[in-house]
């Protein structure tokens, strides 16, 4: 009878043990469930390795454990990610761009569409591209030095681009701001309709002006290509030139107070109305001469490069044309306009070509 109340008993604290082991478990995944809900992965993560150690077995069926890991994944993924974009940023504010594509390549790869980073990743890869070219370009050059090869003013003025010997163009040649050269052009067609408007307009003060205006915008835009093309020295000159040209011509047009006459008559008696038109005839040539120039120094390395010499000669044709006219107008010299027209149209078709090659070379 002893035996059976000890076993008995024994039973019991049995029963009782597992009971508050059971209820110990239980107020842990309560616990669980709670920072659960409070998006506290890792101290879920912890009280499921502490119910683990005490029941291996114990289930789960709210998901906790896995949803808890499967967050705190995504958290420091997160992390790294933004870590490596803004490591991104600093390598390429201080022109450090294989690092910057490096970092924008593993940010890519952890996240696609995290904020700009296919632009960035572009940018940086351009960049690596340019500086590949131009390490390779001095290697050449220092190979030929060695060897005892030399090149004649001549032949760099006018390099051989035979297709056996054609280089390879830089990745980057107007970058991601393409945009506002084409902008610059369609306000170079643009343009000349205003110089057509004004000049039908018996000089109308208001046209002058927003004629004037355009060749401000011209530069502006063309400077703001500038700052991604490459080489940008020539983009950069003619955004000065355009600049200057157009406030010369403002200040002209604004000053002078032509009498309601013909245009001769106006340009014989008004000194600042020969300075306002002046500038726009030196504002085509100039412009004009320097895309002739960028292509010899560029080559033709493109099948669209003959845009810009069409756009160039056409400024060059308009700036003398616009000379030889500028005493004699005539109702038939409207034609002069049509120059302008073209050279903007082959401008921006040049710059939405540029753009659709470069895309073309970053997917290969």
């Amino acid at each position: 009878m002893g035996d059976t109340i000890e076993t008995i008993l024994e039973r019991q604290e049995e029963v009782t043990r597992q009971e508050e082991h059971n209820r110990r478990l239980e107020e842990l995944y309560n616990q669980a469930r709670r920072l659960h809900r409070d998006r506290k992965w890792q101290e879920v993560i912890d009280l499921f390795e502490q119910i683990r150690a005490e029941e291996s077995d114990y289930p789960d069926p709210e998901g906790l454990l896995a949803s808890a890991r499967e967050a705190l994944e995504a958290e420091v993924r997160t992390q790294r990610v933004a870590a490596l974009y803004e490591r991104g940023q600093r390598h390429m504010s201080v022109q450090e761009w294989q690092q910057a594509l490096e970092s924008f390549e593993e940010v890519q790869r952890l996240e696609p569409n995290y904020r700009k980073t296919d632009t960035l990743l572009k940018q940086a890869r351009q960049r690596v591209s340019a500086e590949d070219a131009g390490k390779t370009e001095a290697g050449e050059r220092s190979r030929g030095r060695v060897a005892g090869q030399s090149t004649t003013q001549a032949e760099r003025v006018h390099p051989d681009y035979s297709a056996a010997t054609r280089p390879q163009p830089p990745l980057s040649i107007l970058g991601t701001n393409w945009w506002a050269l084409a902008l610059a052009g369609v306000i170079i067609a643009l343009h000349g309709l205003l110089d057509l408007s004004a000049l039908s307009s018996q000089t109308g003060i208001f046209f002058r002006l927003l004629a004037s205006s355009s060749l401000i915008a011209i530069g502006v835009f063309t400077f703001i290509a500038s700052s991604t093309a490459r080489p940008s020295l020539l983009l950069r000159t003619q955004g000065i030139i355009s600049g200057l040209a157009g406030l010369v011509a403002f200040l002209g047009g604004a000053i002078a107070k032509p009498p309601p006459t013909t245009l001769t008559e106006a340009l014989q008696t008004t000194p600042a109305l020969i300075v306002h038109y002046l500038a726009f005839e030196f504002w085509g040539i100039c412009l004009g001469i320097i895309q002739i120039i960028a292509i010899i120094r560029f080559g033709w390395n493109l099948t669209f490069m003959w845009l810009t010499v069409v756009s160039g000669a056409s400024l060059v044709i308009y700036g003398i044309y616009g000379f030889s006219i500028l005493y004699r107008w005539d109702p038939g010299s409207w034609l002069l306009f049509i120059w302008l027209v073209v050279s903007g149209i082959s401008l921006a078709v040049f710059a939405f070509r540029v753009r659709q090659w470069e895309e073309a070379e970053l997917e290969r």
